[in-house]
Parts: structure tokens; C-alpha cells; sequence
């Protein structure tokens, strides 16, 4: 009985136990289980030379972690920059994530990432960067026969962080390549020039590149040259490829870029990209332009006539980049050739030997001459005659007025100009040079013409446009046996550092600028000259007949320096 009742004792302290560990265990809240919500950067930073048959776009993300308690997850094939882990056990977890092309080759990863859970939503992002390792880089080049005859390549790959690489080219024939060399993973910049050792180290050609080594692929290029890429110790009339290399996630782009630049004249080149560069580095035949590190360079000036130049721009934004290059040519030297000496014709901006006529609306900024006629033959300008009695003045002149038939020594000053006009007319139409250009068409609108001495045995049009373009030295001389006659509207345009005191218009016949248009220069024409509605005129005009102004505006360039 004793025994019997030892017994239920023991089960009834057991029970209360029980009972007491069960109450204890309701007051503490259950477990819940967290939230993890990853977010994933990329870095793909393909750049001008990227790896070959490598596509090095993320195109789903795989993710694993390992938690509490041996607790692990693995989720494949995730398509969105955003993925939601949901039920996991609190506690301190690891998270890896691996970014995949659409060919499922891993290009970019994650280190792993701790992060410790507890009942509530987390949020982690993720940097995957190209993964780890080495890769492969190798180099061809090419170019036609017969155009270098000792070829001598320079060569250095210089990486973002490390010494410079100088590559060793073994050239055979009118080909080079390196051995391939085994680089760490990274971004590299490439300068490389050819010359010709025969012609003391001519520049043929020069390439600027950005090349991204990835691991375990091969970054390769082939440049297979052709003539119009290269100079020439004596350089010939090559045809011009302009080429902008947008093959980077910075897509680069160059502006202002002249094909074919005038000589010893500038042309400024601005770069842009997406996304926008934070830092630039400009390049000129593979030499890098030191000190220019905005995104615009000026180039031009003093470089050689008749070459070729490769313009190279690398522009960065953190730890990716991108490259453009465009190709020019500087043209030939400007002929050298005197101004025409206008003597003391220059002292007026309109002389004229028959007539001068105006209206309300003209503007005349300069003096104006009429000899042999008097002051009857100047219409149009209601004339004040000064108190002087040798000038006069209008509202439409800012300037004075002679005519033939003034007091003091206005008459004996304008026979003198009047003769001096006649003999710069003279000189101009005898110029004579080996450099007269002679087989352009009498419709010259359009067209970008050099400085020179430029003849027609015939009347000559511009109907559009028309650009005289050299230095502020250049002289052209244009000898027209015909008339010559400038369309409405069309303009003669001044481009790099041009001066209308240094264009002299020698026309045998007629001057007619229609409604609107706008002449540079000195015209001197063996009769009339005529302006229409509204045409203005940047110079001179001498005419051995009449001058006819229809609200047109005259303004005088200063006088050339002989």
C-alpha cells in the first residue's frame, strides 16, 4: 500500500511539472518567420575591345544563402533587378547572387553577404562584379602592299591600376600580331603607332582603345588597314573614313568634327556620352594632348598640310568607360598672294564714276565718292551740304558725301581715287598665277573655296551659299569676264579667321545681289552694281558706272595691311 501510494506521487509531481512547463512555454510569443528582399547592381563594363562570343548582358540572376541551423535556399533564373525571400528562419545568414548572360554563362557575382534576420522585412542589395580571374589577349594587324616600306610598331597596354605593358610585335611582311598574353581580369588602355622607318619614323597610323580583359575568354582584334586610313610620306588626295566607336556601356559621341580641316585653322570637338563621363583624356595620333581634360579639345593649328590625324577621346564614370575617334585631314597650305592695293580708293566704301542712288532704309557705314559727275548724280539721300562747302552729310550715311563738283580739295582727291580705282581694277584682273583654279563651273554656290586666285572667261551665279575659308592672311582674287549675279537670299560666308578687306570681286560686266543677300570683299566691276531690297554688302564697291542701293545696308571693312 505504502508503495502503491509513492507511486501516485510521483506522477502527480510529474503532472504539476508538466503543467507548469506548459504554462510557462504559452507566455513567450511564437516564432515568426522573416523577410528578405534582395536587390541586384550589375556591372557588366563591356568596353571599346570586349571579350570574343561573350554577351556581357545580365540577363537572370541566381541566388543562394545558407542560415541557422544548416537552413538553405536556392532560387534559379530570376528575371527582375528585385527578388522577395519570404518564411525564412531568423538568424545570421550568408546570401551569394550570380548574374547570367542568355547564353547561362556566369559573368558577374557577388561576394557573400552576411545579414542577420530577426522577425522583421530586411532589405539587401547585392554589387555583383565580372568575376575573378585571368583572360586572354591577343592583337592583329594589317595593312596594304606597297605602303610602308620598314614598318615600326609602338605598342603599350596600361592597366587601371599597375605598371604599363609594352607589347612585342612580331611583323611579317605587311602583317604584325603579338603572342597572346595572359592578363588579369580588368580594364586596359591601348595606345599603338605604325611608322615607317624608311621616312625617319614617319606616323602611318595611330589607334587609341579601351579593352576590358574578362576571365577565361579571349579579348581579341584584327585591324586590317586599307589607304585611306594611313598618311604617306608624300601624302596623296585620300578619300576619308569618320568613324565614332560607341561599342561601350558608355556610348560616346564626338561633335564639331571637320573631315577636312583648312590649313593651320581650329576646329573645336566635343565630346558627350551616356552615361555622362565624370573625367576625359584626349588623344592625337596615340599622343596623349596633355592638360585637356574637359569634354572639348581644340585642335588643328600647326599641324602639317595634306595629313591624316586620328582624334581620340576616353571618357569615364567610376569604374566604367567608353571611347570615340574620328578621322581628319588638314588640307594644303594656303597660296600665298598680295592683297590688290586700292590706294586712296580705300578711303571710301561706295565710288562711283556715274551715279549713286538711295533710298529711305539704306544704311551706308563709310564715306561715299561720285567723280567725274557732280552731286546731282547722288540720289535718294537728301544731302546737307556742310558750311565747308567740300562734303556733305546724310541720315542714311554714317560717313561724309563727296561729289566732283565740292569746294577745296575734295575734286583733285576724287580724280586721284577715281584713278587709283581704275588701276586696282588693272592689277586685279592681270593677276597671273600658276595657281589660278580654272575648272570650276560658273555656278559656284555651295561650295568652300580656299584662298587663291580663281578665274572665269564667263558670267559666274550664287544661287546658295557660298564659304571663302583660310586664315586672316589668306587673299583671294576672283577675275570674272561675265557678270556676276548673287540670288536672293544667298550669303557669302567667312570662315576660319577670313577678311573681307583681303576678297577683291574683279567682274567685267554687271553686279547684281538679289533681295536679301549678303557679299563679302572688294567689289570692283568694269560697269554697275546693284543692290535689292534688303541686301547688304560687308566691304568695298567701286564700279566704273553707277552704284544703285534699294534699302540695303553697306558697312566698310578696314584697310588691308600691304
Amino acid at each position: 500500500m505504502k508503495k502503491i501510494t509513492l507511486t501516485l506521487l510521483s506522477l502527480l509531481l510529474v503532472f504539476v511539472l508538466g503543467v507548469a512547463f506548459t504554462n510557462c512555454k504559452l507566455d513567450e510569443p511564437p516564432v515568426l518567420n522573416s523577410s528578405l528582399t534582395l536587390q541586384f547592381t550589375s556591372d557588366s563594363t563591356a568596353r571599346t575591345l570586349t571579350p570574343d562570343n561573350l554577351n556581357l548582358t545580365v540577363t537572370t540572376y541566381d541566388i543562394s544563402g545558407t542560415g541557422p541551423n544548416g537552413a538553405v535556399f536556392l532560387v534559379e533564373g530570376i528575371t527582375t533587378d528585385t527578388y522577395i525571400l519570404e518564411d525564412l528562419i531568423p538568424g545570421a545568414w550568408s546570401v551569394v547572387a550570380k548574374g547570367k548572360n542568355i547564353d547561362g554563362i556566369i559573368i558577374v557575382q557577388s561576394a557573400a553577404t552576411a545579414i542577420v534576420l530577426n522577425s522583421a522585412t530586411e532589405t539587401v542589395t547585392l554589387s555583383l562584379l565580372p568575376i575573378e580571374g585571368s583572360g586572354t589577349f591577343s592583337l592583329d594587324l594589317s595593312w596594304p602592299a606597297d605602303m610602308i616600306s620598314t614598318p615600326e610598331i609602338i605598342a603599350v597596354l596600361t592597366p587601371d591600376v599597375g605598371d604599363p605593358i609594352t607589347l612585342e610585335f612580331t611583323i611579317t611582311g605587311t602583317s604584325a600580331t603579338i603572342v597572346p598574353l595572359t592578363l588579369a581580369r580588368g580594364y586596359y588602355e591601348l595606345t599603338l603607332k605604325l611608322t615607317d622607318a624608311t621616312y625617319d619614323s614617319y606616323l602611318v597610323w595611330s589607334k587609341v582603345e579601351t579593352v576590358l580583359i574578362y576571365a577565361d575568354t579571349t579579348t581579341s582584334e584584327n585591324w586590317v588597314l586599307i589607304a585611306s586610313d594611313m598618311n604617306e610620306p608624300t601624302p596623296q588626295d585620300m578619300g576619308l573614313i569618320l568613324e565614332t566607336d560607341t561599342k561601350s556601356p558608355i556610348e560616346m559621341v564626338l561633335s564639331g568634327v571637320s573631315a577636312e580641316l583648312a590649313y593651320d585653322t581650329d576646329m573645336t570637338v566635343t565630346a558627350s556620352g551616356t552615361p555622362e563621363p565624370t573625367s576625359w583624356k584626349w588623344f592625337l595620333d596615340g599622343d596623349v594632348l596633355v592638360g585637356e581634360i574637359t569634354s572639348s579639345v581644340i585642335v588643328g593649328a600647326g599641324l602639317e598640310e595634306n595629313t591624316l590625324h586620328t582624334l581620340t577621346v576616353i571618357g569615364r564614370n567610376g569604374d566604367i568607360a567608353g571611347s570615340a575617334d574620328a578621322t581628319f585631314r588638314i588640307g594644303a597650305a594656303p597660296i600665298i598672294i598680295l592683297p590688290v592695293d586700292l590706294m586712296t580708293a580705300g578711303d571710301y566704301v561706295i565710288l562711283a564714276q556715274s551715279a549713286v542712288s538711295g533710298n529711305v532704309g539704306t544704311m551706308v557705314t563709310g564715306d561715299i565718292g561720285a567723280s567725274p559727275v557732280t552731286a546731282a548724280a547722288i540720289t535718294g539721300f537728301s544731302l546737307v551740304l556742310d558750311i565747308s562747302g567740300e562734303f556733305s552729310t546724310s541720315t542714311l550715311v554714317d560717313g561724309s558725301v563727296f561729289a566732283a563738283d565740292y569746294a577745296g580739295t575734295t575734286p583733285a582727291a576724287l580724280t586721284q581715287a577715281v584713278l587709283d580705282s581704275n588701276a586696282a581694277y588693272g592689277e586685279a584682273a592681270a593677276r597671273e598665277s600658276i595657281y589660278v583654279v580654272d575648272d570650276l563651273i560658273g555656278e559656284i554656290g555651295g561650295m568652300s573655296l580656299a584662298p587663291g586666285l580663281y578665274s572665269w572667261a564667263s558670267a559666274v551665279s550664287i544661287t546658295t551659299d557660298l564659304t571663302l575659308n583660310g586664315p586672316a592672311n589668306g587673299v583671294w582674287i576672283f577675275q570674272i569676264t561675265g557678270s556676276l549675279t548673287q540670288a536672293a537670299s544667298a550669303e557669302v560666308l567667312l570662315a576660319g579667321g577670313a577678311l573681307a578687306e583681303n576678297i577683291f570681286w574683279q567682274v567685267e560686266g554687271g553686279v547684281l545681289l538679289g533681295a536679301g543677300a549678303h557679299m563679302e570683299g572688294v567689289v570692283l566691276s568694269g560697269t554697275s552694281i546693284a543692290l535689292g531690297a534688303g541686301a547688304s554688302a560687308h566691304g568695298r564697291l567701286l564700279a566704273k558706272t553707277a552704284v544703285t542701293l534699294d534699302t540695303s545696308t553697306v558697312t566698310q571693312p578696314i584697310q588691308p595691311l600691304l
